[in-house]
């Protein structure tokens, strides 16, 4: 085990924020997120990393739950969330998947492993996939503990956030962006002098990519895709805050995110920027079809249509549009016949195969390297993992939000950061359908969806939290372990 230099500066940074409480510690975490390429541990014999997020992700967990189940054990006692339970036996499901399934169908399955291994039969000359017989592997292990460990982050967001609020993890969410930004403006600048300091990951660090005399930009992770995909991921959230609220300063960083999305010049990005939009716009069509924020709506589309149309129209004398369609029409339009996209289509055909040969079971969380996240999921968990992670989904962003009436301040700020949440969850997942190749959905997802949770239950009290009684004194067990939680968070 080998810590890197930045690793025990981050750890130390950890460790002021922590002593400040829960809730710094799991700020500091969220600011990770941008770090992708940061390792902190490297673990030479088994050639893998543990990067920034990860560790303090784990820590702060850990430190949470003293706080929680130690000697504040009041604060969890109002009963488990339906999207804990569903998520919870979904890793517990994954665990045992990844322990029998690789047993049940030993020898009797041919996959893509998912560490990379050239050992097995190339199934193509246009790339490098082998298969192999499916068999008990590491990844069996650790894909299940990855799983875990995010799920027992989201539990630690939804105590933060029921003592602190949902508008605590958007905040810590939009200074992630920033920080996020910071790093592709380093990289754009191309200083590396600086920027080699976190790139200390034992992973291939694409710094030097291109695409027709453009440079990709790759910030704190170490490929473009990444760091696009984040990139847009924080800009749907911000710019979803600013249609709602009109937070000039999410307009911003959604917009300069936006941006540097697009400069990652990544297929992945593209995409996500595209269903961004028409997302944003629908939700914006809809506000004005019923009346709701409907003035702000339109003007918003309507500036939108003017901006664009003098861009169009300026540009089309240049020589522009024929340098992005070009550029579309690699990344975009020829990209199913590019070596990768022939690579990601074979993953993903073999995930569906699997699916089938194992009777939908799937093959053992861990166990298949697919593309996508529909086969990724039900070549490792089957159709059971499916049901579970779309009941997630159902329990957390789907379910019908109460009505909030224009006067309920309170909840018009809460349905914002809902919806916000919602945006940035289902950019990210449109992301991950044409490109992830984990079960796991990540830090980044399982935040917004606690501040989803935590927006819907803030809009509900709101709404029906009945008239306080007048008493002679007396506080309530309810409203002693908010004071006791409040203040160990």
């Amino acid at each position: 085990m080998q810590f890197s230099l930045i690793g025990f500066f981050i750890l130390a940074l950890w460790g002021f924020f922590a002593l400040r409480g829960v809730s710094s510690a799991v700020r500091f975490t969220l600011l990770m997120i941008p770090l992708g390429a940061t390792s902190v541990i490297e673990l030479p014999d088994s050639g893998m990393s543990l990067i920034a997020l990860q560790v303090t992700a784990a820590l702060t967990t850990g430190f949470a739950f003293l706080f929680s189940y130690g000697g504040q054990r009041q604060t969890s006692s109002s009963g488990l969330r339906t999207s804990v339970v569903l998520m919870g036996t979904l890793c517990v499901y994954g665990a045992i998947s990844a322990f029998f399934f690789p047993r049940l169908f030993y020898d009797k399955v041919l996959v893509v492993p998912y560490a990379g291994t050239y050992d097995g039969q190339r199934v193509s000359e246009a790339f490098s996939t082998t298969i192999v017989p499916l068999a008990p592997v590491s990844s069996n292990i650790s894909q299940p503990a990855y799983l875990a460990a995010s799920f027992g982050f989201y539990m630690v967001l939804l105590w933060i956030g029921r003592i602190r609020g949902a508008k605590l993890l958007s905040d810590a969410i939009l200074m992630a962006a920033v920080v996020n930004i910071a790093f592709g403006v380093l990289d754009y600048f191309r200083l590396d002098m600086f920027l080699e300091y976190f790139r200390t990951a034992d992973y291939a660090i694409f710094t030097d990519t291109g695409i027709m005399g453009a440079d990709r930009l790759i910030g704190g992770f170490p490929e473009p895709a990444a760091f696009g995909a984040t990139s847009i991921t924080f800009a749907a959230y911000g710019l979803s805050r600013f249609i709602d609220r009109n937070d000039r300063v999410a307009c911003a960083i959604g917009l300069i995110s936006a941006l540097f999305g697009m400069l990652a010049l990544s297929t992945t990005a593209i995409f996500g920027a595209a269903i961004m939009i028409i997302w944003l716009f629908a939700r914006i069509a809809q506000d004005v079809y019923y009346g709701s924020n409907g003035k702000r709506g339109a003007m918003i589309l309507l500036a939108s249509s003017i901006v664009s149309g003098f861009l169009i129209v300026g540009l089309s004398f240049t020589p522009f549009p024929d340098y992005v369609m070009e550029m579309l029409n690699t990344l975009v339009f020829s990209k199913a016949d590019s070596s990768s996209g022939l690579e990601r289509g074979f993953w993903a055909a073999s995930g569906f195969k699997v699916f089938f040969e194992t009777y939908g079971l799937g093959a053992g969380l861990g166990s298949v390297r697919s593309n996508g996240l529909l086969p990724v999921i039900l070549a490792n968990v089957g159709l059971i993992g499916l049901v579970l992670f779309l009941g997630f989904l159902w329990a957390v962003f789907l379910k019908k939000l109460p009505k909030v009436l224009p006067a309920s301040s309170p909840a018009v700020e809460a349905k914002s950061l809902f919806r916000a949440a919602s945006a940035g969850a289902f950019v990210n997942l449109a992301m991950a359908a044409v490109s992830g190749v984990l079960v796991d959905p990540g830090i980044t997802f399982f935040t917004f969806a606690a501040i989803a949770v935590i927006a819907r239950d803030e809009i509900a009290a709101t709404i029906l939290r009945p008239k306080p009684r007048i008493s002679a004194g007396r506080a309530g067990p309810t409203g002693a372990a908010d004071h006791v939680s409040a203040r160990t968070a």
